[in-house]
């Protein structure tokens, strides 16, 4: 324990803006107080440990889930996706055009040509929340990758939403 450590009202209005500029919550901050977390990060400090990040990696060939009353109509294949907050966006950049969805229509021919997600990493989201980012709360994210059909014949995609208690899914009908 080192009786020496003096944290003034300058380091703790810097320690402040570190952790808002970093996206810190006072819950995050209360686990990092709790445990072994700041023995930790000094080993990390004094270069006896490191820190490992995880990668997520999502398996984008794979048969993605189809809801009980959905069939599957098109999925659109895209090898392992990793998982990067920060290159996220250029995957969400697609806007289709209001019209209908169909099997020779405009937004099928469209979507061969762009970069989207498909519903395996909506999957795969919901399964690890941690890792959604808090500024998609009240956006509706859209997987174009993957088409379901109704059995009477409407289209739709799957997109995430946050539902005030949690992360779901909704359906966007083409």
């Amino acid at each position: 324990m080192n009786k020496n450590l003096i944290i003034d009202t300058s380091l703790a209005h810097k320690l402040t803006i570190a952790f808002r500029r970093h996206g810190w919550t006072s819950n995050d901050i209360k686990t990092l107080l709790g445990g072994n977390f700041l023995g930790d990060f000094l080993e990390v400090i004094k270069k006896r440990s490191e820190i490992n990040i995880i990668e997520h990696v999502i398996d984008c060939d794979a048969v993605p889930f189809v809801p009980e009353d959905l069939l599957l109509e098109s999925h659109k294949k895209s090898g392992s996706f990793k998982f990067d907050i920060a290159d996220i966006s250029r995957y969400l950049s697609f806007k289709p055009k209001k019209g209908d969805y169909n099997k020779e229509g405009k937004l099928r021919k469209e979507l061969d040509s762009v970069l989207v997600l498909n519903a395996n990493v909506l999957e795969y989201l919901l399964e690890h929340p941690e890792i959604i980012p808090e500024k998609w709360k009240g956006r509706m994210i859209p997987f174009w990758g993957t088409i379901y059909r109704y059995p009477s014949g409407g289209y739709c995609v799957l997109y995430l939403l946050w539902t005030g208690c949690g992360w779901s899914y909704g359906r966007l009908v083409l």
